[in-house]
């Protein structure tokens, strides 16, 4: 039986976000080294270290066994995840950066995230109606919305350690750990070093994020897909 490999374009994709888990590996674990106190200051140290590197390889065994399943089903799926994730990462990209422009307080950070992971979400949706449309699949819609999710939670965590390190230190990112809460959390924490803290808190939000990120997006592109096969059958090509 002959052997189906992925398309160039697939595999470029494949190598592409390889890389970016390469990427964001080493920013992982330049946080240790920044900050040698992070994996000992707590209990949280060692289990948000080693949780943020598996997700990361889970991530890598996912890509590297799963690309061509997903262009079996339609050609096109990659490249829909890969518009959408990108748009999703710029967004994600895009509002990290600009606490650090903006300096907002508290309620402005607050209505910043909310706006932020709202664009995501509807998004996220509009994959699944985009990918049913364009294919006639609803399965692509799952696939779709899954890998669109797996893109953008890569962006977005090498975008929050990646800015978090360029301004380390400084009065601007005092002024968002602040608007973020950030002290108070340390405060109730009950530990003594602050920057320890802060990069075992990424750790443990890297992990959530990259493993609720494709559960969520998934979920609403299904529903997305729904109004997709909704759409087709009222407006037939």
């Amino acid at each position: 039986m002959k052997i189906v490999q992925p398309s160039p374009f697939s595999l470029k994709i494949r190598n592409g976000l390889l890389v970016g888990i390469i990427i964001n590996v080493l920013l992982v674990i330049y946080g240790e080294l920044l900050v040698p106190t992070a994996l000992t200051a707590s209990g949280n140290g060692i289990s948000g270290f080693l949780a943020s590197l598996c997700i990361l390889l889970i991530y890598a065994g996912v890509i590297l066994y799963t690309v061509k399943p997903t262009e079996r089903v339609h050609n096109d799926i990659l490249q829909y995840s890969l518009i959408f994730g990108l748009i999703i990462g710029s967004i994600y990209f895009l509002e990290i950066i600009l606490e650090y422009i903006l300096l907002p307080g508290n309620q402005l950070n607050l209505l910043m995230g909310k706006i932020e992971f709202g664009l995501a979400f509807v998004l996220f949706f509009l994959s699944g109606v985009w990918s049913v449309r364009a294919t006639r699949k609803y399965f692509s819609s799952v696939l779709t919305s899954f890998w669109c999710g797996m893109v953008s939670s890569l962006i977005w965590l090498c975008a929050v350690l990646l800015v978090f390190y360029l301004f380390h230190d400084t009065s601007q990112q005092m002024a968002v750990l602040q608007a973020e809460g950030d002290f108070e959390d340390f405060k109730r924490s009950g530990m003594t070093d602050l920057n320890a803290f802060i990069i075992q808190d990424f750790w443990g939000a890297g992990f959530f994020h990259l493993f609720l990120s494709p559960i969520v997006a998934t979920i609403l592109g299904s529903i997305g897909g729904l109004f997709g096969l909704l759409f087709l059958k009222l407006f037939k090509p």
